[in-house]
C-alpha cells in the first residue's frame, strides 16, 4: 500500500517521456510585435497665426462731421442716431435767422449800387469827365459784390431754409442737436460714417503681437454666424489696454468686388486669425509625437523593426504637428500605436491611412 503512488507517478513520469519523444521538441516562443498604422514621411510647411477677438469700429478716415456755414435753427430734423442713410438723404432742414437773411438782401442791394455806379463812371469816362483807374475801381466794386452775394446764397441766405444733405451713403453716428434748437455757423450737427470704412480692432498678447507686421493676411469669422471674409493688417499698437493688457491691433476687411459681401456693421464681433509666417519641417499627426524624459521622439519603421528618433516640435496646426530631427525619408513614419512601442520591438504594418 505504501509503494502504489512511486509506482504510479513512475508509470506517469514514463508515459510522458515517451510522449515527449513521440512529438518532438516544443516549438520557440514567437518574438512580440506591435501593429501600428504608418506612412511615408513628408516635409511641407504650415501657416503660423495669432488668434484674437474684436470689433468693428469706424476708421479715422471714414467719419466726417457736418455743419451749416450760418446761423439758423433746426426747422426739421430727419435721422437718429444709428441710423443708415443713402447718399444725397435729407439729415436736417434748418431755417435761416433774419439777421442771415438781412444781410443777403443788403448783399443785393449792394451789388446793384455797385452796378449804377460802375454804369455812371463809364459814362463819366466816355465824356472824358472820369479816369481808367476809376472806371477800373467801380469794376472792382462790382466783382466784390457779387462775390459776397454768392457765398451768402451758398451758405443758404438767399432760401427761407435749407435741406442739409448726406454726402455719401453711411451711419449716423451722432446727432448734436435737437428739432428747434438754435445753430451757429460752423458748429457740427452730425457724424457721418462710410459703412465701407470700418476698421476691425482685436486684442492680442505682447508675445502673439511682436510677429504681426502690417500688410499680413487675416481671415476674418462674425461671431454671430454668416461667412467669413478676409481682411488686411494695417496697424499693429505699441502699448498694452490698461483693461485688457493686450496689444491692439487694426484690420481693414478685405472686399475684392462691389456687393461680393456685405460690409461689417460697426460693433459686430469676430475672431480674427492672423497669418504671422509659417512652420516648415516634418508634417505628422499630433498623436505621433511622442514625450519623455529626453525630450519629443517618434518611431520609423526599419528593416521590421522600430526605431526611437528624437525631434524638436517647431509648431502645432489644428491635429497636425511640425518636427524637426533626423527623420529618414525612406522608412515609414509610425503615426499610429506609437505609444506600445519600444526601441528594437518587431512591428507589424497595418493597411495604408487614408491620404490626408
Amino acid at each position: 500500500m505504501t509503494r502504489r503512488p512511486a509506482i504510479v507517478r513512475a508509470i506517469y513520469a514514463v508515459a510522458f517521456l515517451l510522449a515527449s519523444l513521440a512529438l518532438g521538441p516544443a516549438p520557440a516562443l514567437a518574438a512580440p510585435s506591435v501593429l501600428v498604422q504608418t506612412e511615408t514621411p513628408r516635409a511641407g510647411r504650415l501657416a503660423r497665426t495669432a488668434i484674437g477677438y474684436g470689433i468693428a469700429r469706424p476708421a479715422p478716415d471714414g467719419t466726417i462731421s457736418l455743419a451749416v456755414q450760418h446761423a439758423g435753427i433746426v426747422a426739421r430734423l430727419a435721422v437718429v442716431p444709428g441710423q443708415a442713410v443713402a447718399a444725397g438723404a435729407t439729415l436736417a432742414v434748418i431755417a435761416a435767422t433774419p439777421a442771415v437773411r438781412a444781410q443777403y438782401h443788403q448783399a443785393g442791394t449792394a451789388l446793384t449800387l455797385a452796378r449804377a455806379e460802375r454804369a455812371h463812371v463809364a459814362q463819366l469816362r466816355a465824356a472824358r469827365l472820369a479816369t481808367t483807374d476809376q472806371l477800373a475801381r467801380a469794376d472792382k466794386a462790382v466783382t466784390d459784390a457779387a462775390s459776397a452775394l454768392e457765398a451768402l446764397r451758398q451758405e443758404g441766405g438767399g432760401a427761407p431754409s435749407q435741406a442739409l444733405p448726406a454726402p455719401f451713403a453711411g451711419i449716423v453716428a451722432t446727432v448734436a442737436v435737437t428739432q428747434g434748437q438754435a445753430v451757429a455757423a460752423g458748429v457740427p450737427l452730425f457724424a457721418l460714417t462710410r459703412r465701407d470704412a470700418l476698421l476691425i480692432a482685436i486684442g492680442l498678447p505682447p508675445r502673439a503681437a511682436r510677429l504681426v507686421r502690417p500688410g499680413q493676411p487675416v481671415a476674418l469669422t462674425p461671431l454671430s454666424g454668416g461667412a467669413g471674409f478676409a481682411g488686411t493688417v494695417t496697424g499693429v499698437g505699441g502699448m498694452l489696454d490698461p483693461v485688457t493688457h493686450l496689444v491692439e491691433v487694426l484690420i481693414a476687411p478685405a472686399v475684392t468686388s462691389p456687393g461680393a459681401i456685405d460690409p461689417p456693421l460697426a460693433g459686430a464681433s469676430f475672431r480674427a486669425a492672423i497669418r504671422t509666417g509659417w512652420y516648415r519641417g516634418w508634417i505628422v499627426p499630433r498623436d505621433a509625437v511622442m514625450s519623455g524624459r529626453a525630450g519629443d521622439f517618434v518611431f520609423q519603421v526599419a528593416r521590421g523593426h522600430a526605431a526611437r528618433v528624437p525631434v524638436r516640435v517647431v509648431g502645432e496646426v489644428g491635429g497636425q504637428t511640425v518636427i524637426a530631427g533626423a527623420i529618414v525619408p525612406a522608412e515609414k513614419l509610425v503615426i499610429q500605436g506609437a505609444y506600445q512601442l519600444a526601441p528594437g520591438m518587431a512591428v507589424r504594418l497595418a493597411p495604408p491611412a487614408p491620404a490626408r
